[in-house]
């Protein structure tokens, strides 16, 4: 979208072709997969809503840390999400540092092989901000989750700045 705030051009005005537009002959034909799926049934599913009390896990780490378990009945993925109540409103850098520590290593590990050795573990690791809160979002299979605990203590604690990355 261009919004022009002063002066004014002269409009372009179009003109339609000189062709009709080309209809095709079949036009409502409908082909045997399309019946095939359109006479499918269709299940209607009710979401499940997670009860705390029931479903979850709920341990105090500490006065200021909550831990929420849950189990994954779907597939062996698990996902982990650290949430810092710090965000956009409360500083204006944590939307840059969540998009500059995308791009770090460690003070061991280039970047990029950091990030390989997450995925050959099937594993990634991203960081992400909104208004009200900094998250670190971690996920991978759950065989690896110790290994993939390990390399993301690593980068926690020996992440390298990156003058280059900053530009």
């Amino acid at each position: 979208v261009f919004n022009k705030k002063t002066g004014s051009y002269a409009k372009d005005n179009l003109q339609k072709p000189p062709f009709a537009p080309i209809v095709p002959p079949n036009r409502e034909a409908k082909s045997e997969y399309f019946r095939q799926i359109t006479a499918q049934p269709v299940n209607e599913k009710t979401p499940r809503f997670l009860d705390f009390d029931k479903d979850a896990i709920i341990k105090d780490l500490n006065p200021l840390a909550t831990l929420y378990v849950t189990p994954n009945p779907v597939n062996p993925i698990f996902t982990l999400t650290a949430d810092y109540l710090v965000g956009k409103k409360s500083s204006k850098m944590v939307e840059p540092l969540s998009s500059y520590l995308n791009y770090l290593g460690t003070e061991d590990m280039k970047a990029d092989l950091f990030r390989g050795k997450l995925q050959q573990l099937g594993s990634s690791m991203t960081f992400s901000c909104d208004e009200n809160k900094f998250s670190i979002n971690i996920t991978g299979f759950d065989e690896n989750f110790e290994q993939t605990m390990v390399l993301v203590s690593q980068f926690l604690k020996t992440v390298k700045p990156d003058k280059k990355q900053i530009k």
